[in-house]
């Protein structure tokens, strides 16, 4: 069978039968935590506000979008280096493209064809370096208000008062509820995906996929 039979490969995640148990097993502790801490359950209160001000931030929808952006540089990088868009702006990227291209030549005719497939190499050769460009972008946009202090301060006075272990439970059953899609996940399944839109570019010279091309040897190391 194909890999698309059932759908497996794009709808399996995880359980939500066990995301609801999770959620309400946090809300359960929580709740004994707090009434343990008795006149200082305000502390639990704080810490908890704190944490969830964080995940309330943490948007696959826009982390996905920076990723996108980190492609389209890449291949706006490549339109300058083939001689396809001059004026275009080069990105902070364009030494590390210029190196690849200028070391691995293609017989393309087609600047476009060369162009995305440079650019599909050069993205799954360097993902580690985009990933955590789009790590460092998304938490200095978007995390970067966050008060770790105050929640470090609240940890501390919570684990004086009831036991580190506690609140280590209680911070492995908050993760287990609401935060196990991870963003770096769906940063780096971005890429792929652009990468494998632009390996399915036809070629308009030989009418072949570039993936083809791949298959056959041409030079992606």
């Amino acid at each position: 069978m194909n890999i698309f039979e059932g759908m497996k490969v794009v709808f399996s995640g995880p359980s939500s039968e066990h995301i609801t148990k999770y959620v309400n097993e946090f809300w359960k502790i929580s709740g004994e935590l707090r009434l343990a801490l008795g006149e200082k359950g305000y502390y639990l209160d704080e810490y908890l506000s704190k944490i969830l001000e964080v995940l309330a931030r943490l948007d696959l929808g826009t982390v996905g979008e920076i990723a996108n952006n980190v492609c389209w540089s890449i291949m706006g990088d490549c339109y300058v280096l083939c001689e396809t868009e001059s004026d275009k702006e080069k990105s902070e990227f364009f030494d590390m493209v210029k190196e690849y291209i200028d070391t691995h030549p293609v017989n393309f005719e087609h600047k476009h064809t060369r162009c995305e497939f440079y650019a599909a190499n050069i993205l799954i050769k360097h993902l580690n370096v985009f990933s955590d460009k789009v790590k460092c972008s998304y938490r200095k946009n978007l995390l970067s208000g966050i008060d770790y202090i105050v929640s470090d301060k609240m940890y501390e006075r919570i684990s004086y008062l009831i036991g580190e272990k506690r609140m280590e439970i209680l911070n492995e059953k908050l993760c287990e509820a609401f935060v196990f899609g991870p963003a770096m996940m769906a940063v780096t399944q971005q890429i792929v995906i652009r990468v494998i839109q632009m390996l399915c570019y036809r070629d308009p010279e030989s009418s072949k996929q570039l993936y083809q091309f791949m298959l056959e040897g041409q030079p992606n190391e």
